[in-house]
């Protein structure tokens, strides 16, 4: 997976000119919020049901990219998956984050059991945002 800090502050400032993001006041209680909402989300994400498993890492990774544009000062406003596509296009464009949310949106509106393959994408995400996120506090 590919991180390139250039494509993604255009991103972020791109989205902020868009109204998609909201600039954020405090960001270390932002943080702080995100972070626990993040292990929680986690926890979720070592139950055996993979539709669980599934919409924890969903959510873990969302609260991720958030944890990730505090960095910057933002956070996600209006559409906040689509606004999350586009983050995650501009980090690794090969990962289809259209998919992954389609996927969650079938395993949480309609009970369809997530197939493992999308699981196993979604787990790679959360493992690259969380490297991402590793260094911050």
């Amino acid at each position: 997976m590919k991180n390139e800090p250039w494509n993604l502050e255009s991103t972020i400032s791109s989205l902020f000119d868009d109204g998609r993001l909201q600039q954020v006041r405090d960001v270390e209680t932002a943080r702080a919020s995100q972070r626990k909402q993040l292990e929680k989300l986690l926890e979720r994400s070592k139950k055996p049901a993979p539709t669980q498993q599934y919409l924890a890492r969903y959510d873990a990774c969302m609260r991720m990219i958030e944890i990730l544009l505090l960095e910057y000062g933002y956070q996600l406003d209006e559409q906040p998956h689509a606004s999350a596509r586009t983050i995650v296009a501009a980090l690794d464009p090969s990962i289809n984050f259209r998919e992954l949310a389609h996927v969650r949106h079938d395993a949480k509106k309609k009970s369809i059991t997530p197939p493992q393959g999308a699981l196993t994408e979604l787990t790679q995400l959360q493992n690259f945002l969380n490297n991402l996120i590793s260094d911050i506090s």
